[in-house]
Parts: structure tokens; sequence; C-alpha cells
């Protein structure tokens, strides 16, 4: 069975802030962002979450 689950998630803070959290295989990472632009963080760091081995 080849099931598919969500490999981020992105919440918006009362601060306006960003915290975006990129799920690998064995690591998962929470990344606070100010002004960037997540899709940029996504495309240049979630292939490396998935890796990283533990």
């Amino acid at each position: 069975m080849n099931i598919s689950v969500p490999n981020r998630a992105r919440i918006v803070l009362s601060s306006g802030q960003t915290l975006l959290i990129l799920f690998g295989e064995e690591l998962s990472a929470g990344i606070l962002l100010e002004d960037t632009e997540y899709l940029d963080i996504i495309d240049n760091f979630a292939s490396v979450i998935n890796e990283l081995k533990l």
C-alpha cells in the first residue's frame, strides 16, 4: 500500500511570522520565517531534510 503523507506544514503566527515545518523520512525541521517566502525555503531545503539520517 502506497500512502502519501504531507511533507510540510505552514503555520502563520499572530506576530506575522511563519513557522515552516518540513517532514523528512527520519527527520523533521522547523524554521521560523519573518520576511522570506516559504516556497523559496522548500525549494532549497526540503531535499536536504529527506537525505539526512540520524
